[in-house]
């Protein structure tokens, strides 16, 4: 069997990145043999629709939240997310490179 840890379904993760959402993922699983994926979520409001829509396909989409420290209201941001899709954890603390990548204060 072949996961994928670490996926996105759409959203912009760097510059010229243009996903195609959750039926372009499947579409690309399927080609290259993967039988899973564990999806991230991107921070955004749009987030826990995102999650939802990852959760319809529990077969091949295992949906974990993403959370930016930087942000704040970590709490909120995990239970709007949860209350919206049946989240399998924590799958990113996302961090800025450089200095403000040390966020320990936040792992605590």
């Amino acid at each position: 069997m072949i996961i994928d840890a670490h996926v996105h379904a759409r959203g912009k993760v760097f510059q010229g990145d243009d996903r195609g959402g959750v039926a372009s993922l499947l579409a690309m699983m399927e080609h290259n043999g993967i039988e899973k994926s564990v999806v991230m979520g991107l921070a955004s409001v749009e987030q826990p629709a995102q999650l939802a829509e990852i959760s319809a396909y529990p077969q091949q989409l295992i949906p974990f939240v993403l959370l930016l420290p930087e942000q704040g209201d970590l709490e909120n941001t995990y239970a709007k997310c949860s209350a919206a899709a049946k989240l399998a954890g924590i799958g990113e603390i996302y961090a800025q490179p450089g200095p403000a990548q040390n966020h320990l204060e936040y792992l605590r």
